[in-house]
């Protein structure tokens, strides 16, 4: 199954990084616009009329402003243009291989070299493991990690003497540690594209899904 990319990303890379963008943008415009017309009545009430009930209220919502503005908007927008690969799994393989979960930057960002490397050693592309995801109702496509653990390989021993991609060799090692754990249970695989950064996933989110990150 091929992927159209856009530059080196998958299409639904990107797809996913503006669907965030909007969602972002949406959720935060309200509490931006209603912080900022805070700060500009208090701080015009204060300037009026320097009472402490005005400064103190002024105060409030410039923190308010700053922290909706630039925490939750600037930050968010600049964390939704971070895509990710990662592993989705049958069944849970155990929380410690959870660090797979937490990367995948570089795997995303060099997808598409590393199809075109996988082409060219005969082996199974990282994409044709992906990218259907089930919470976007998608039916999923569940692969043997051992499929998975033979492109990962054979990808490593083509990238081992190419010192300016060490990032992207180290997140193969752990998509590789991840699929032998999987191996080992008899679990079988997926991969999905993520936006953002994640230190943890919501239980909200994972009853809407079928399957396990770690």
């Amino acid at each position: 199954m091929r992927h159209w990319y856009i530059g080196n990303y998958p299409f639904k890379c990107l797809r996913k990084r503006v669907t965030s963008e909007i969602w972002c943008v949406c959720f935060c415009s309200p509490f931006v616009c209603l912080s900022a017309a805070g700060v500009l009545c208090y701080g015009r009430w204060a300037l009026d009329k320097p009472t402490l009930i005005n400064v103190v209220g002024g105060v409030f919502f410039l923190a308010a402003f700053v922290w909706f503005t630039w925490f939750w908007l600037l930050k968010g927008i600049k964390h939704n243009f971070i895509c990710r690969i990662v592993p989705y799994f049958e069944s849970r393989v155990g929380f410690g291989k959870i660090h797979a979960f937490k990367g995948g930057i570089e795997l995303a960002k060099q997808c598409r070299m590393l199809d075109n490397l996988a082409c060219e050693i005969g082996v199974k592309p990282l994409s044709d493991f992906g990218f259907k995801d089930d919470r976007d109702g998608q039916k999923l496509i569940w692969h043997n990690s051992s499929e998975g653990i033979n492109t990962i390989i054979c990808l490593k021993e083509r990238l081992q003497n190419n010192q300016k991609i060490i990032p992207l060799v180290q997140e193969l090692d752990v998509l590789q540690n991840n699929l032998e754990q999987a191996k080992d249970k008899n679990v079988r695989f997926c991969l999905l594209i993520r936006s953002g950064l994640d230190k943890m996933i919501s239980p909200m989110e994972m009853d809407d899904r079928k399957g396990f990150f770690w």
